[in-house]
């Protein structure tokens, strides 16, 4: 799917009856990102966030993924955005994109270079806050107390901008090589203090039984694809 597309799906979809603002002009935060502009929208009203803390794990996490980048010679990424909707707002953009009604955890989508923009690749990451925090609740009342809805919200970050440097989880060897480097650079933000993405008390949503925090359930398009 190409922007253009997308963002006729855009006006006032996407997050609880939050009109959606348009891209900004100018790119967010660059100085942790190696060059590249970052940026987050929050469509969602279910959960509040802490949007600065929410940019500087994403431009960290740019800026880890970029090494990936650079040995698989591929093109510079110009901006990332980050979009943080509910159930409804994901189920919204899934079935825009991809013709899926039901709600995921993390959608990612990658655009080339539209005539008269500068070269390098363009990335949105549209990431289910609610379910992380419901996923994030249902482990810290089970046995893993250790991880929640932080770290599942950071987890969800982590695996969009994995699937944005071209890694790939259709079988077992490219899953478990994602999963290995996503835990650890949540490990790594969490030893940093980069995981107070949340504010406010978490936990008030239903549960969802029988996932695991630590597999998310993503959907990703590479430039022109739906």
């Amino acid at each position: 799917m190409t922007r253009k597309a997308l963002a006729a799906t855009d006006g006032d979809a996407w997050g609880d009856g939050i009109p959606a603002r348009s891209k900004r002009k100018t790119p967010g935060d660059t100085r942790d990102a190696g060059g590249t502009g970052v940026s987050v929208e929050n469509r969602q009203r279910i959960q509040s966030v802490d949007r600065n803390r929410c940019e500087a794990l994403l431009a960290w996490l740019v800026r880890k993924a970029l090494p990936i980048r650079r040995r698989r010679r591929a093109p510079p990424w110009r901006e990332v955005m980050l979009i943080l909707v509910s159930d409804r707002g994901s189920a919204e953009a899934h079935l825009a994109v991809f013709g899926d009604p039901s709600p995921t955890d993390v959608i990612t989508l990658s655009y080339g270079t539209n005539p008269g923009e500068e070269p390098g690749l363009s990335g949105e990451l549209i990431v289910n806050v609610q379910r992380a925090v419901e996923e994030g609740s249902r482990h810290t009342a089970g046995r893993r107390r250790s991880w929640d809805a932080d770290h599942e919200l950071a987890l969800y970050l982590a695996h969009g901008i994995d699937h944005l440097t071209g890694a790939d989880d259709a079988d077992e060897p490219g899953y478990a090589r994602m999963r290995r480097r996503e835990l650890r650079w949540v490990a790594e933000a969490e030893q940093e203090g980069r995981l107070r993405l949340l504010a406010g008390k978490t936990g008030s949503l239903p549960v969802r039984n029988g996932r695991d925090a630590r597999s998310p359930s993503c959907a990703a398009a590479a430039p022109g694809v739906s």
